[in-house]
C-alpha cells in the first residue's frame, strides 16, 4: 500500500460519526486534514482530538449544499494545502419514518445533503483535479443504496441514485487519472 504521508484529504461530515473516525484515521497515516462540518462546536472538538498542529489541519464551516460553499472548500484547501489529494463525500442526512409522514422539506435536506452536495463536489473537483494530475473522491453511501428499507424510502433512494451517479461519473474522468469510488 503507497503512503498517506502529507496526502491532503478533505473529510465533509467530519464533526462526529464516520467523518470524525476517518479524521482520526488519516491524522495517524500523517495526513494534512481539510475537515468540514455544520457544527462549529463539535468540529473544533474533533480538532481538538486529533492534537495537530494548525498547519496541518483546516476546520472549516461550510453549507456543502450550495455550489459556493464547495467553492469555498475547493480554494480554501489549495490556499492553503495547494492540491486535494483525497475528497470524501461523507455528510448524510437520514431520516426513518413513513414516506407518507416525510415532508417535502425533509426531503430537500436529504436529497440535497446526500445527492446535490455530491454533484457540486464534482464540478468543483473534477475540473482542479485534471489541473494537478489526478486525485480521489470516495463516497459514502449505504445499504440502503441497494436494497429498500420500509421507513427510509427517501434516504434510500438518495443513496441508490449517489451510487449510480458515482459510477456513471467515474467513467467519464477515468482517463484523467481521476478514480470515484464509493464505499
Amino acid at each position: 500500500m503507497r503512503s498517506l504521508k502529507n496526502k491532503i484529504v478533505v473529510i465533509t461530515g467530519a464533526s462526529q460519526g464516520i467523518g470524525a473516525a476517518l479524521a482520526a484515521h488519516f491524522a495517524r497515516h500523517k495526513c494534512r486534514l481539510v475537515l468540514v462540518a455544520r457544527h462549529n462546536t463539535r468540529l473544533r472538538e474533533v480538532v481538538r482530538d486529533l492534537d495537530m498542529q494548525r498547519s496541518e489541519c483546516l476546520p472549516l464551516i461550510v453549507d456543502i449544499t450550495s455550489s459556493r460553499g464547495m467553492r469555498e472548500i475547493g480554494s480554501r484547501t489549495v490556499k492553503k494545502f495547494g492540491r486535494i489529494d483525497i475528497f470524501i463525500n461523507n455528510a448524510g442526512v437520514g431520516i426513518h419514518k413513513p414516506l407518507e409522514e416525510t415532508t417535502a422539506k425533509e426531503y430537500d435536506a436529504i436529497m440535497n445533503t446526500n445527492l446535490k452536495a455530491v454533484f457540486y463536489s464534482f464540478r468543483e473537483l473534477i475540473p482542479l483535479m485534471r489541473r494537478q494530475g489526478g486525485g480521489q473522491i470516495i463516497n459514502i453511501s449505504s445499504g440502503a443504496g441497494r436494497i429498500g428499507m420500509p421507513g427510509m424510502a427517501v434516504y434510500a433512494a438518495s443513496k441508490a441514485a449517489l451510487n449510480i451517479f458515482s459510477e456513471s461519473v467515474a467513467g467519464e474522468v477515468r482517463n484523467d487519472n481521476i478514480k470515484i469510488s464509493v464505499l
